[in-house]
């Protein structure tokens, strides 16, 4: 991969933070005056607007509130390099990780607590991993049939990536939710659902990491077999795609155990390979 292409995909790393943070512990966090939906909206204007030029979509008025102006950069980068198909792919995902953050937020302001698994399908979009998911094809330059898209086994292994840096990154945030208030969290929501302790909750949530990644590892393998009779080109893709995935669950647990967004240094491991504390 390309400097450039490094370039463009952390700008728009930092924008998922940044974007979310505004809504998640932001000047917009405890909003009751539809301002968070005019933010929402304006972001998907502007975002369709400079990634799917030839929709003519009109962006908000210059200065508007929506913190998605490096989208023109990315805008302009991802025009090259995949097909019209894979790019509305990853706008779409993005539309839906922007209207999911508003849902959860209305959630959170009506104090809601969901069942554990609509918690679960809520928070795979807000975690915002599909958008990363999608971004690999440009990303590697690869040629993915349009079919793959609709397979069982590509929607499996796109849930599990989703889900487990969703999970760990509920672990590694939990201190700081709950020091913000907030309980829209897979601890406190198994806490809630199955009444058990915090330190249950976490023991439950580490076994669910470790059965959804043995479902993404058989998911790939049937990948694998379902691509037997395409070329080799696209053989190869899809193992970049699948190794892709691997690295985006892997990065961001590494990542998680070494900013201290999320937890003092003091309570990870010499190694950082773990905590010896979460709360």
């Amino acid at each position: 991969m390309s400097t450039d292409k490094l370039v463009i995909l952390n700008s728009f790393c930092l924008w998922a933070f940044i974007w979310d943070d505004e809504i998640d512990c932001g000047s917009l966090t405890h909003d009751c005056e539809g301002r968070v939906d005019a933010y929402c909206d304006n972001a998907i204007a502007y975002i369709r607007s400079v990634m799917q030029p030839e929709v003519g979509i009109a962006p908000p008025v210059h200065g508007l509130f929506h913190n998605s102006g490096c989208f023109k950069d990315i805008g302009d980068a991802m025009q090259i390099g995949q097909t019209d198909k894979d790019r509305d792919r990853f706008v779409e995902s993005i539309v839906r990780f922007i209207n999911t953050v508003r849902r959860s937020h209305a959630k959170q302001i009506a104090g809601e607590i969901d069942s554990v698994e609509a918690y679960m399908k809520r928070r795979v979009i807000t975690s915002s991993i599909e958008t990363f998911v999608h971004t690999l094809v440009w990303a590697y330059e690869l040629n993915l049939p349009v079919w793959l898209w609709e397979h069982e086994a590509t929607k499996v292994m796109i849930w599990e990536t989703e889900a487990a840096i969703a999970l760990y990154n509920d672990i590694a945030s939990l201190k700081k939710e709950l020091d913000g208030g907030e309980v829209d969290s897979i601890v406190p929501v198994l806490v809630h659902n199955k009444d058990i302790t915090a330190q249950e909750a976490v023991n439950e949530t580490v076994a669910m990491l470790a059965r959804g990644f043995g479902e993404f590892r058989g998911a790939a393998d049937r990948l694998r077999v379902a691509v037997v009779g395409e070329n080799d080109k696209v053989k190869r893709d899809v193992d970049t795609w699948i190794e892709g995935c691997v690295d985006l669950i892997l990065g961001n647990m590494a990542w998680s155990l070494r900013t201290e967004r999320y937890m003092a240094k003091a309570v990870v491991n010499a190694e950082s390979t773990g905590c010896e504390q979460v709360l």
